[in-house]
């Protein structure tokens, strides 16, 4: 917000469908702990996108400011 950053994406499913996919992860239906997180600045855009493509499996890539 006080960089005035704007991110923009696509997501195939309706808003409701997000809505119901992180009320499940919130109430433990779905357990996140089995992924493998790496944390990439959002810096650094050239290591975030090395990393994505290096993952693999139950590995996922996050952004940070």
């Amino acid at each position: 917000m006080h960089r005035r950053l704007t991110l923009r994406g696509s997501w195939m499913y309706r808003d409701t469908t997000v809505l119901e996919l992180w009320s499940m992860v919130r109430n433990g239906v779905i357990d996140l702990s089995v992924l493998d997180v790496r944390v990439v600045g959002l810096d650094d855009p050239a290591a975030a996108l090395a990393a994505a493509s290096r993952s693999h499996g139950r590995e996922i890539v996050v952004l940070v400011p």
